[in-house]
């Protein structure tokens, strides 16, 4: 496999992924695709980014080989925690990754 698109990637799966947890398929394959140093790209979609799942988000995007599909701040009034990819980048963010690189801007208005 040349490379893994968790999407959408839940504020549980970021915490386990972040802690090396691996009790799913995904984190396990996740995990792989690290031992072999090839891209993992996480599409998140979570209520609780901006929350608790801050540290995790900032643990993975300091992590080697995972890229993140641009994500940003959905919904201010109603969720203000929530933090959202814009899953229409999903190749770009792809493509970039292939490359070693993060698609940039990673934080992108909504």
């Amino acid at each position: 496999m040349d490379l893994l698109d968790i999407s959408p990637c839940t504020g549980c799966s970021l915490s386990k992924l972040a802690d090396g947890a691996t009790d799913t398929s995904v984190l396990m394959m996740a995990k792989e695709l690290y031992r072999n140093n090839k891209p993992v790209i996480i599409g998140i979609a979570t209520n609780d980014g901006l929350g608790i799942s801050a540290k995790s988000i900032g643990i993975l995007l300091s992590t080697k080989n995972t890229y993140f599909i641009p994500f940003g701040h959905d919904n201010p009034i109603d969720k203000p925690n929530s933090l959202v990819a814009k899953f229409e980048l999903t190749v770009p963010a792809v493509i970039e990754a292939l490359k070693n690189q993060q698609i940039q801007p990673v934080l992108e208005k909504y």
